[in-house]
């Protein structure tokens, strides 16, 4: 599990990231991106080495989230939604 882990955060290490103009998962500081810096923290909080309060989107890190959130990463954050009228 653990080097699952690794091996996703080293992933999310060689590609690059896209910005975006909205909060998503893994965007642990809301700025708009997920930063490599939040994915770490993401598995520290999925190995239980660190509260989930360091990243207040989410409160349990699961696989699926961290896959999620690496994709976030790499594709940048879905765009807002627009209202038109």
């Amino acid at each position: 599990m653990k080097r699952l882990l690794i091996l996703v955060v080293l992933g999310a290490l060689l590609l690059p990231r896209a910005a975006a103009a909205q909060f998503c998962l893994g965007d642990c500081n809301a700025d708009g991106r997920v930063a490599v810096v939040e994915l770490i923290i993401l598995v520290d909080i999925a190995l239980e080495e660190s509260p989930p309060s360091r990243c207040y989107d989410i409160d349990d890190v699961s696989i699926s989230a961290l896959i999620r959130a690496v994709k976030n990463a790499l594709e940048g954050c879905p765009p807002t939604p627009t209202t038109s009228g």
